[in-house]
């Protein structure tokens, strides 16, 4: 019989709502303890340029569009990392959207193949050059905008309080800042001891200390599976 695990969000919001809903409608415990906040930058989008396609790989970089950007934009087909970024884009108008793969990877990979002759990548001002990088040495132009930004929150004390004498099976963390954060604050405050870390990659794991389980793919639906093979071991 499958156990039900008492599970720590760390990820910004509005996602970790989301997140917790999805652990809660598995049968398990959700606590939310935000880690960073996703604040929303000016975006100034080239005047004139002939893009075949939007890259996005966070739903925050489609969420944080203002109105009048998203307008202009709405004519370009959007190719997103995963289908919660895809979801959004849909969300915010846009027709023609397609998830492709689940990590930067494979949406690198699957971009090269359709030899764009130039991208928009709407990214946000924390992260990877992974995948401009594999797009430049395929000899497709790249112009990046930043949309939105990651920036580390304080943890309300009450919080913390209940959180230290709440037992924790499972910490999510979905970015290497969050790993940072939460290693430092588990020293600090003695937080969820002897948790599993369920990590969205390789990297995360790496740097998030304690015992880790890596999802098969950066995505929620990924991390919710591996999370239900946990609580039936």
């Amino acid at each position: 019989m499958a156990r039900r695990l008492s599970v720590l969000v760390t990820r910004p919001q509005p996602g970790a709502e989301l997140t917790a809903r999805a652990v809660e409608k598995r049968g398990h415990i959700a606590h939310l303890l935000p880690l960073t906040e996703i604040i929303g930058l000016k975006l100034d989008l080239p005047s004139e340029h002939d893009f075949d396609g939007i890259v996005a790989t966070s739903a925050n970089a489609i969420r944080h569009l203002s109105t009048r950007n998203a307008a202009r934009l709405a004519h370009l087909p959007v190719w997103a990392v995963g289908p919660a970024t895809a979801q959004a884009a849909r969300d915010l108008g846009f027709t023609q959207v397609e998830a492709l793969g689940g990590d930067a990877e494979t949406l690198a990979a699957k971009l090269i193949e359709r030899e764009p002759s130039s991208l928009l990548y709407l990214a946000g001002k924390v992260r990877r050059s992974g995948l401009e990088d594999r797009l430049t040495e395929a000899g497709i132009p790249v112009t990046t905008r930043e949309v939105y930004d990651t920036v580390p929150i304080a943890c309300p004390p009450a919080s913390l309080d209940i959180l230290r004498a709440t037992p924790i099976d499972v910490v999510m963390l979905t970015s290497t800042r969050t790993a940072q954060l939460f290693r430092a604050l588990e020293q600090k405050e003695a937080l969820a001891k002897g948790a599993i870390r369920l990590c969205f990659s390789t990297r995360i794991a790496e740097i998030s200390g304690g015992a880790c389980r890596i999802a098969k793919t950066a995505s929620q639906e990924a991390a919710i599976t591996l999370l239900d093979e946990i609580a039936d071991e």
